[in-house]
């Protein structure tokens, strides 16, 4: 992604950022952060995807964040992990733990640890500071103490480091897992849980109390 627009309104409060991303002709990201004069961040993302690009995987954003804040908890499906074609055995409810206890590690690193139909989200640490994304709609969200580039180039759970960051994933929708089998066109999701390429848009808060 190039960064081709990048504006900054601080004259009057609350202040507001604006950038474009682009790749090729084909994807356009723009972003709004508002920024409020408690402090919170309202996070505004919309995305343009030709309609002639495959399917997309996700649709989201990733946020760093103190391995401290380590104490995790979520209005959401839970507790274990689910994804929009693997959710109805995950009850809505409130759920609490460590980010150690809700991540899981395959035996071969790949995506995982997400949940949905997430409203918000906390992290705390030890000084009780709370690190919160709300969201304006349902959001899918993980929590890994790796990165994705970190899980993408791993082919043993060995191969996996810890940073003294936490990688947060918040997306608006996932595809799904799929799988009816794993050596044919119908081990890709059906078409219900596949996410087309096309316009998307979603927002949400990010506060510290």
């Amino acid at each position: 992604m190039k960064l081709v627009n990048f504006e900054i309104d601080n004259g009057s409060k609350p202040v507001t950022i604006k950038t474009v991303h682009s790749h090729t002709s084909k994807v356009k990201v723009t972003t709004h952060y508002t920024i409020q004069a408690n402090g919170d961040v309202e996070v505004s993302m919309a995305l343009d995807a030709d309609k002639s690009l495959p399917s997309l995987l996700r649709v989201g954003m990733t946020t760093g964040i103190d391995a401290n804040f380590a104490d995790m908890s979520f209005y959401g499906r839970g507790p274990f992990e689910n994804y929009s074609d693997r959710n109805q055995g995950a009850d809505l409810g409130l759920y609490s733990g460590t980010v150690d206890s809700f991540a899981y590690q395959y035996v071969r690193p790949q995506e995982s640890a997400n949940r949905t139909d997430i409203d918000w989200l906390s992290l705390s640490n030890p000084q009780g500071v709370a690190f919160k994304v709300d969201g304006k709609q349902a959001l899918s969200m993980s929590v890994w103490p790796w990165t994705a580039e970190n899980v993408d180039s791993s082919a043993h759970t060995y191969d996996l480091i810890e940073n003294n960051f936490n990688t947060v994933n918040i997306d608006l929708i996932q595809a799904g897992i799929g799988g009816i089998d794993s050596w044919s066109p119908k081990a890709a999701p059906i078409d219900k849980y596949k996410v087309p390429a096309g316009n998307y848009q979603y927002s949400f808060t990010l506060s510290v109390k």
